[in-house]
């Protein structure tokens, strides 16, 4: 009930055509493994209009609001044909547990604070996605890189969604191949509108990335750990075959590193 409650597996209604409703599981024919496996990402498929009304609504005090495109359509001659506002659908969450995850996102991505910070002087929330394609019910080795955030993290004016269909450079997950994107929306959102830092400003610490290719595993996650990176780790096995971002490059403190073994 509660997919349903957040609008998944059918139609928002947002004004343009062709709206899919996604995919979503009839409850009388799931069972409990279906259910945990939705709750990560998979036995269920989303529009990202769905995806993005969804976690507007954790974001915003819980209220799941009616998207739409066109604010407004007006005649040549200034009259007003139809107009689009705000609209509550309905209350998924209370304003605590909203306020709650505000606070989860902004930690995801790093407080102003804290020793990895998104956007220096700013508070940002932000979450992360890496999706696996599926092709003829098998999973296909392609994937979809996206990531979620808001501006200000506290009390957001802003969402974005941004997606990466099948990334091909070497890395796949949300962090390296949508989150570096999304960020740069936001710091001209930030400059656009001159939003006052809310915290000092400080210069970011760079390092430089160590090549860790050919290490164990273990070796090469304490390697980055040393260097002050953050990293995710691709396949299964013991040994690093490749890396991104590679050996030799300078990057800020907290940087995320993918390494694939």
């Amino acid at each position: 009930d509660n997919y349903y409650k957040f609008g998944l597996g059918k139609i928002t209604g947002i004004d343009i055509a062709g709206e899919s409703a996604g995919i979503l599981m009839n409850k009388e024919k799931a069972k409990t493994v279906d259910v945990a496996r939705m709750g990560f990402g998979q036995a269920i498929a989303v529009s990202p209009i769905q995806l993005i009304t969804a976690l507007c609504a954790t974001v915003n005090g819980g209220n799941l609001m009616q998207p739409y495109i066109t604010k407004s359509l007006v005649s040549p001659e200034g009259t007003i044909i139809s107009e689009n506002s705000p609209k509550v659908i309905r209350r998924v969450l209370s304003e605590d547990v909203s306020a709650t995850i505000r606070v989860f996102l902004e930690d995801a991505v790093g407080r102003p604070n804290g020793n990895y910070t998104f956007i220096p002087g700013y508070s940002v929330g932000g979450k992360t996605g890496t999706t696996q394609k599926y092709s003829n019910g098998v999973i296909s080795g392609k994937y979809i890189a996206s990531f979620f955030g808001t501006f200000p993290a506290n009390n957001p004016d802003y969402a974005i969604l941004f997606i990466v269909d099948e990334p091909s450079a070497g890395a796949y997950y949300g962090s390296i191949c949508a989150t570096p994107y999304a960020k740069m929306v936001f710091e001209q959102i930030i400059k656009i509108k001159e939003y006052v830092p809310v915290t000092e400003v400080k210069e970011i610490e760079k390092v430089e990335v160590p090549n860790v290719v050919g290490l164990s595993l273990y070796e090469a996650c304490n390697k980055l750990i040393e260097a002050k990176l953050l990293y995710e780790i691709g396949g299964e096995g013991e040994v690093v075959l490749s890396q991104f971002v590679n050996a030799g490059v300078k990057v800020n403190v907290g940087q995320v590193i993918q390494i694939n073994t």
